[in-house]
Formats: structure tokens, sequence, C-alpha cells
């Protein structure tokens, strides 16, 4: 059986004089490919992505057609040893983002890490002085409620505290709120795939050298109390603030940037 001609795998149910068409399976997923670099590469450098792509998948999918597959089940085959659409772009995406660092700590550590930790550190670092601020700087000037104590007790009933209602605890809890879905928020504006992961990989050791602190804070469990809120909060808040920020960022900027590169124009979907 002769090799099929570079990137124009025959269609299923064509005769051999079809064989100049692009299998379907194929058509789309240069499409697919295409769409999904817009916004992220240059039209030139997706030109040349979704041509590789090509080629490597039609490649195997003569391999296939060698040993007796019909033309679909090759191009499937093929499809799914090359990796979906959605994959391969992260790939290139992710490359493209990390190439050509500033520094060589950027890239030893990654545009991404060094954005993410840089922010979730200070963030971290910010909380921690507060906290050590409110324990060992007490005489905040209260916050007056608009009831007395007597009437209090009747929303918080003995033996539970009355809340902390000074200036310096109203910062801290704000802060320890707001600052994950704020700073996760940035990162997914600047990294343009695997942005909720990144803030994952970055936030564990800073949430580890928050126990460290609250473990040297002993016997006053406050420190050990934010790591564990960071745990519960800052991780999965933080990782889904920068995945909905880095998606819709994604949006944003493929909206505004120009169509299909010269590969996919040429070609018609099915």
């Amino acid at each position: 059986m002769e090799l099929a001609p570079a990137l124009k795998l025959p269609m299923a149910g064509s005769h051999s004089d079809a064989r100049c068409e692009l299998h379907p399976l194929f058509q789309r997923y240069a499409f697919e490919l295409d769409r999904s670099l817009i916004g992220e590469v240059s039209a030139e450098d997706r030109a040349v992505l979704v041509d590789e792509a090509l080629f490597v998948v039609e490649r195997i999918a003569n391999e296939r057609l060698l040993l007796g597959d019909s033309p679909d089940e090759a191009a499937a085959f093929a499809l799914s040893e090359y990796g979906s659409s959605r994959q391969v772009s992260a790939i290139h995406i992710e490359g493209h983002y990390e190439a050509n660092p500033p520094s060589s700590l950027l890239r030893r550590f990654g545009r991404a890490n060094a954005l993410s930790f840089g922010l979730f550190g200070c963030a971290t670092l910010a909380s921690l002085v507060l906290l050590q601020l409110k324990i060992f700087i007490p005489n905040g000037e209260p916050i007056r409620l608009l009831f007395s104590p007597a009437q209090a007790r009747i929303f918080v009933p003995d033996p539970l505290p009355f809340p902390e209602l000074t200036p310096l605890f109203i910062l801290s809890a704000a802060f320890a709120i707001f600052a994950p879905v704020v700073f996760g928020w940035i990162v997914g504006q600047q990294v343009p795939v695997r942005a909720g992961a990144v803030v994952y990989r970055t936030q564990s050791p800073i949430i580890l050298g928050t126990f460290v602190v609250g473990c040297t804070l002993l016997p006053i469990k406050d420190g050990l109390l934010f790591g564990v809120w960071q745990v519960v909060f800052w991780l999965p808040v933080g990782c889904l603030s920068a995945h909905l920020s880095s998606s819709s960022a994604r949006r944003k900027r493929a909206h505004l940037s120009p169509g299909a590169s010269d590969t996919t124009s040429r070609l018609r979907l099915p």
C-alpha cells in the first residue's frame, strides 16, 4: 500500500482520486487547535504549529494504514496518540509564556511560579505581621456596638466570649478574606494556562511555612488557626479565582486578536 501524501489522508468512503482532501477529523482538529491558540500566539506561529501537528498526525495515520486500518480508524488513532487540541495548545502556550525569561532565577523557577509565589508570599507575610500586631499590641480602641453588653448576650450567650471588634482585628479579618480572591485574580490575568495549578503549587510551601511560624507562637494558637484558614479557604479560593481570571483574560485576548491563521483559512471545515 502506498503512503498517502503529506496532510492528505483519504476521507472515509472516498475513491483514490479524492486523496487530495484532508480527512474531516484532521480538519476539525486543525480548526480547534488554531482557535485555542488565538490571542496567545501570533498568526505566523499558529500556522507553523498547526502545520507541524497535521504533519505528525498524518504520519501516524499512514503507519496505521499500512497495518490495515481504515482511514477513519487511522485518523482517530493518530489524534488519540498525539493528544487533544486542548492539551497540545496548553503545552505550546505555556512554553511561549515561559520562553526567554529576563533572569536565570526566573528561568530556573518559572515566570508563573515566581509571580504566584511572590504575590501569595507577600500576602501571607502581611497577614502574619497583622497577626503578630494583634497578639502583641492588644490595646486597640474597640469599636462601640449599637447595643449594650446585656443585649449582646442575647446573640452571644454565656460562656462564649464577645467578638473582638478592634480596628486591627477587622483589618486582619478583611485581608484574610479578600487576599486570595484579589491575588488569585491577578495571577490569572498574567498566566495564560493552568493558572489554578500554579497557585496550588506555590501556595503549598507557603502554607507549610505558616504552620512553622504558628508553632513558634504557641501557646497562642492564632498562627496555627491562620494556617488552617489558608488550607480551607485561601488554597481553594485562590485556585478558583486564578482559573476564572485566566479563562476570562484568554477570551478577551482571543476576541481582540485576528482570526484564523493561514493554514486553517485554506481548509474547508466539513
